[in-house]
């Protein structure tokens, strides 16, 4: 007699109370179910126990009779020798045969009904192939030994059927048995998206801990630099900042107005290369070719512009000679007039002078600003938005958590609603899952 359930205890409330959902909380509830379906398996586990009782029995008597087929005498001098002979040999391989074939077969002392259809189906498979491996031995020892060929086969029958009326029961309640270990899994798969659900909402609450962290970093910084940039010292170092970067202004545009008075050379600069490579006009120490690739870096190092001055009266000399060849005369004009205006006036020594001052005035600047200042500042900033940046990707991760949670919470009600369904349809009882804890 099965135990007296909770469901068996609700049903002596009466009817009237039967009306009313049974409240089962969801820890208990794949106990419960268990020990509510548990009378079907028992039944079968029952009937299970019976058959392969029998099963046993009919095995033991095939021993016998594979024993009755070995030791069986004949008279020998009667029968025809090539015959004798073909027919032992016969009965000595189906013995083998079906001695090897008894042998493998453990009748389970189980009797849960997978390990019932595990038997069922291996045993079924077993007398297919000793059927089959065992046709001509049947037939040609069965000439001389027909008796004991013929309770072997009777015997091989008998197990077939009853081999085969082990799972009739099982296949009767094939469906419900389906439906109880769906059930199984899916109380154990709502449990587990239920623990989903906690694990996401412990995630969520250390996102949102991280995030009150920055948020609460990232006010300290704006604060930080609020202070640093309304303080004199800020105030005083940043104007000399502007005015540093108002000279550099200035030196590029200096810069500038040095080029565009000597670039209109660096055509006949190159050409006079060729010349002074072979005639070597110039001394060693003037590098012509830091005048034609950096020339406002080869001016600033020309003290005087003495080099300078030397390389352009060599070149007018060349092109007075018609050394250096213009194509023409417009161009021809207009070089050597530059030349004229670079060696005769001061317009190309003011503005390397300017660049110097301007120059000298930055080193200064440079050495008067605090330029940990801006570094810690910059840094500041730097850290800033990493931390806005870190702190959008938390409040985007956060929201996608939340529409993640909301969809498995009505998962887990829907997947709730069909498991309660499900256990009326199978135990006609209604319930109602209490979840261990709110969503």
């Amino acid at each position: 007699m099965r135990d007296l359930g909770l469901f068996d205890f609700i049903l002596k409330r009466g009817k009237k109370e039967l009306a009313q959902p049974l409240d089962i909380p969801l820890h208990e509830l794949d106990v419960l179910f268990d020990d509510e379906t548990k009378i079907y398996f028992e039944e079968l586990a029952v009937d299970s126990k019976k058959m392969l009782d029998k099963i046993q029995i009919v095995i033991d008597r095939f021993r016998d009779d594979i024993d009755s087929l070995e030791e069986a005498e004949i008279e020998e001098e009667k029968v025809d020798q090539r015959l004798l002979r073909i027919v032992l040999n016969n009965r000595t391989s189906l013995v083998k045969k079906m001695q090897s074939f008894v042998n493998s077969i453990n009748v389970p002392s189980q009797t849960n009904y997978k390990t019932v259809l595990e038997f069922h189906d291996s045993i079924l498979k077993r007398m297919g192939d000793i059927n089959v491996k065992s046709v001509k031995s049947y037939q040609r020892t069965k000439i001389l030994f027909g008796s004991e060929v013929s309770q072997i086969l009777k015997d091989l029958k008998i197990m077939n059927r009853l081999v085969a009326e082990l799972v009739d029961p099982i296949r009767e309640k094939e469906e419900l048995i389906k439906d109880i270990e769906e059930t199984r899994e899916e109380i154990g798969d709502l449990k587990e998206e239920i623990s989903s659900l906690d694990r996401s909402k412990m995630d969520l609450e250390d996102r949102s801990s991280t995030l009150e962290k920055l948020i609460k970093e990232k006010n300290e910084i704006q604060k930080s630099l609020e202070k640093m940039v309304k303080s004199e010292e800020w105030s005083f170092f940043n104007k000399l900042k502007q005015e540093r970067e108002e000279i550099q202004t200035d030196i590029r545009e200096v810069r500038n107005q040095i080029i565009q008075t000597v670039s209109p050379l660096r055509k006949v600069l190159k050409k006079f290369k060729n010349i002074d490579r072979e005639k070597k006009i110039l001394k060693n120490e003037i590098k012509l070719d830091f005048y034609i690739d950096s020339p406002v870096e080869a001016l600033i190092a020309d003290k005087g512009l003495e080099k300078l001055k030397t390389i352009l009266n060599n070149v007018e000399e060349c092109i007075l000679s018609r050394e250096i060849r213009l194509k023409k005369d417009k161009r021809r004009e207009k070089t050597l007039s530059s030349i004229k205006k670079i060696v005769r006036t001061e317009t190309l020594k003011e503005l390397i002078e300017k660049h110097n001052d301007l120059t000298t005035k930055v080193e200064f600047l440079d050495k008067t600003i605090d330029s940990t200042k801006f570094k810690q500042k910059e840094i500041l900033e730097n850290e800033l938005e990493a931390i806005k940046s870190r702190i959008k990707e938390l409040e985007d991760e956060e929201q996608k958590s939340n529409r993640k949670n909301e969809v498995i919470k009505e998962s887990i009600s829907n997947r709730k609603t069909l498991l309660e369904s499900k256990i009326e349809r199978i135990t006609n009882r209604k319930i109602n899952i209490q979840m261990d804890r709110p969503l």
